[in-house]
């Protein structure tokens, strides 16, 4: 995960959002 924004690192919410957006990019990129 490369962290652009260390504010928005700082709120737990965001890193689970984050997290999850990675997940879900990560799901696309292997059914192209």
């Amino acid at each position: 995960m490369i962290v652009e924004d260390k504010e928005e690192l700082d709120k737990g919410n965001s890193i689970l959002y984050t997290h999850i957006n990675n997940d879900i990019f990560r799901v696309v990129i292997q059914n192209e």
